[in-house]
């Protein structure tokens, strides 16, 4: 009488095929990281640069809101912009800043705030408008 054997085992071309998938699965996944963590830096970096555009125009508003009557509107910006202008460290990041003022109409002021970094390769650009309230009647 013959005994009855039951493989139990992997054979080596299961072995080979598993393998085989585990690394194109593996493969995968390391590029979806790869991408999905440059882009995790991009929206962090971009979110640093909307902050610290978003702060220079709190600075300039506040600033604005602090005048006296006899002050000259249009240079104490300028002066205010200047200071606030240059280059900030963040998480090992320089981050520059340049302000720039435009005259739209008398007491009206065009602000143009741009964050770059990466030496510019990357920015962001704040644009708005800011009034002399002591115009505004």
């Amino acid at each position: 009488m013959k005994l009855q054997q039951e493989e139990a085992a992997f054979t080596l071309i299961e072995i080979v095929l598993a393998t085989a998938l585990l690394g194109i699965v593996a493969v995968a996944f390391s590029s979806y990281w790869t991408t999905s963590s440059q882009a995790l830096e991009d929206i962090h970096l971009r979110t640093v640069a909307r902050e610290l555009a978003k702060n220079s125009l709190a600075v300039l508003r506040a600033e604005a809101d602090s005048l006296e009557d006899g002050d000259d509107f249009s240079a104490f910006l300028q002066g205010v912009a200047t200071e606030q202008s240059g280059e900030v460290e963040l998480d090992k990041i320089y981050f520059s800043r340049n302000i720039s003022l435009e005259d739209v109409e008398v007491g009206l002021k065009k602000i143009i705030i741009e964050v770059s970094w990466y030496q510019g390769e990357q920015s962001f650009k704040l644009t708005t408008l800011l009034a002399n309230r002591r115009r505004i009647d």
